[in-house]
């Protein structure tokens, strides 16, 4: 897992305008959820310039989960009750929206990574590719707002950008509403003939023991000042990005 996180800092750190990026990564088993937020900002002085004031915060069900350099929650925590398993095929609350915490308007970008790992030691992980990132239904709603850019996005990482200006204290729109496992992870049950001193029984095993889901949300913000040169060397888009997107930044 350290070596991802490495991997995602690396890109948006060091070349950009103005910006701050938010990471926060969420694991779960089938017998429970834990959250590992992680959040990284950038140095707020550029060429003596002072770009502290932009400000992002990730809200979850309408709760903050982060804001600037600080953590204020954990993602979900309360998407089960204490003592309760995680339900396959149970449509979960997971209302992610963005809210422009700082005091000048920006441009918002939000990457999602999900995908499987397997335990191989103590509280040891690795990439398992068994199962589909599909089965992790992080449902994205039908809102015209956020642009969803398809030829960015891979078998892990789907990509969005909000269309509109984010001016401060805003929130945007909601990106998802639901999160579901998907049910047929029970199928994946089996049972094995075990021979014991007093005959046969049936011993379940199941396929998915071991196995987390994952879901990495990073959320990138621009100032809308020069926006254009910003997002360009930010987020690498070209004109014909945007124009393919049918996103517009001032200049």
């Amino acid at each position: 897992m350290k070596k991802r996180n490495n991997q995602l800092r690396s890109p948006v750190g060091t070349t950009i305008l103005f910006m701050v990026a938010v990471l926060l990564l969420m694991t779960g088993t089938i017998g429970g959820i834990r959250a590992i937020p992680q959040i990284f900002n950038d140095d707020p002085y550029y060429g003596g310039i002072k770009t502290q004031n932009i400000r992002v915060a990730l809200l979850e069900n309408g709760q903050s989960i982060s804001n600037g350099p600080q953590v204020e929650g954990a993602l979900l925590q309360n998407l089960i009750r204490n003592g309760e398993h995680l339900k396959p095929g149970f449509p979960y609350d997971e209302v992610l929206t963005v809210h422009n915490s700082g005091d000048i308007p920006a441009y918002v970008r939000v990457t999602i990574y999900k995908y499987w790992l397997i335990e191989t030691g103590k509280q040891k992980y690795e990439k398992y590719d068994e199962f589909p990132t599909s089965w992790i239904n992080l449902h994205f709603t039908e809102n015209t707002d956020w642009i969803h850019d398809e030829e960015s996005d891979s078998n892990e990482r789907s990509v969005y950008y909000y269309k509109n200006k984010l001016e401060a204290d805003g929130q945007t729109s909601a990106l998802t509403d639901t999160l579901i496992i998907d049910p047929y992870i029970v199928d994946l049950a089996t049972k094995q003939e075990t021979e014991t001193e007093n005959g046969k029984i049936f011993t379940t095993i199941w396929t998915a023991d071991g196995k987390r889901f994952c879901i990495e949300v990073e959320v990138n913000a621009v100032q809308d000042h020069n926006a254009l040169a910003a997002v360009k060397s930010a987020w690498g888009l070209t004109a014909n990005d945007i124009s393919r997107l049918g996103l517009y930044y001032p200049e």
